[in-house]
């Protein structure tokens, strides 16, 4: 919804997966990028949450962030509350967003494409 919306209520067609002329560039991370960017408090939840405390999921040296373990098991590991750990979970995000945006951003391809039946 955030990036693929129209402003007049459609969406785009697609994003390309390519920045600067690399794969995957406006997209993925390394932890030490993220460390950087969080608290302690807020990597202790994102680092598991997000896998970073594994091996590489994107071209065998950077992560794509996607959920690899969920808060429930982040909680009972760090000793923290689950609603602590939600809360750290969204001010990371909010964090790791705005660095991204700040990031060269893919191509969008604006068509915007409907279906519809008579």
């Amino acid at each position: 919804m955030r990036e693929m919306q129209s402003p007049d209520g459609g969406y785009y067609s697609s994003l390309d997966a390519d920045s600067e002329h690399e794969e995957g560039k406006f997209y993925v991370w390394t932890p030490g990028e993220v460390r950087a960017l969080l608290t302690a408090d807020e990597y202790a939840v994102i680092e598991p949450h997000y896998g970073l405390d594994g091996a590489p999921n994107f071209e065998g040296k950077h992560w794509h962030l996607r959920v690899n373990k969920p808060l429930r098991f982040i909680a009972a590991r760090t000793g923290k509350s689950a609603e602590d750990c939600k809360r750290l979970l969204a001010h990371a995000k909010l964090k790791l967003l705005a660095k991204r945006a700040q990031r060269v951003w893919p191509a969008r391809d604006d068509k915007i494409l409907v279906a519809g039946t008579l």
